[in-house]
């Protein structure tokens, strides 16, 4: 090993311990729950919603929506959800119907239908951005989202299993412990091979 004026050599390296290797999101199917609010929408399938944020549009899986004043369809972060036609603005007189291919209506009259939409290659094409919202990168563009079907007064289980998890975090907790004492066994050799050798 080549030395360096006023610094020792370099005696090996700790191989030991993990280090994160990627983070990736599971595009699973969630269990639907019923919560008889009719601005409440899952989707069941592949798609997603679209979004209108304050830095362009985004998608979602998120169906949590609210009315605003004058009636206008926002999701839980106060954004727009986008319809074919645009912001998704409701007209008084009659209640909330989504039939299953996202067409929305009030009484008798077609209002819009969601811009539901998808990417070719979800695993490379999506970024996650903030708590529910995804967006588009590299050459990645939006296509129509197909084999989904929309449930009104429904709502999108988490995909995360906690049994599952717990198991996992257990089973890191045991590798940190491993590794905490093979470095201490390296520790204690390398201060041997640096003293009494």
């Amino acid at each position: 090993t080549l030395m360096t004026p006023g610094r020792a050599p370099a005696i090996g390296v700790m191989s030991t311990g993990a280090i994160l290797d990627q983070v990736s999101t599971a595009h699973s199917q969630g269990d639907l729950r019923g919560t008889d609010n009719p601005t409440d929408i899952a989707i069941r399938g592949k798609g997603f919603f679209t979004v209108m944020t304050p830095t362009g549009e985004a998608l979602s899986r998120n169906g949590v929506f609210e009315l605003t004043n004058p009636r206008k369809l926002v999701d839980s972060a106060g954004n727009p959800v986008l319809g074919m036609n645009g912001e998704i603005i409701l007209p008084e007189g009659g209640a909330l119907h989504v039939s299953e291919d996202g067409t929305l209506s009030v009484g008798s009259v077609i209002v819009d239908k969601f811009r539901l939409q998808d990417v070719d290659d979800r695993e490379n094409q999506l970024k996650k951005s903030g708590d529910s919202y995804y967006r588009v990168v590299g050459d990645g563009r939006f296509i129509p989202a197909r084999n989904c079907a929309i449930y009104q007064g429904h709502l999108e289980n988490s995909t995360v299993s906690a049994i599952t998890e717990m198991v996992q975090m257990i089973q890191c907790m045991r590798t940190y412990e491993g590794s905490q004492k093979i470095m201490g066994i390296q520790d204690e050799t390398v201060g041997k091979a640096v003293n009494e050798i």
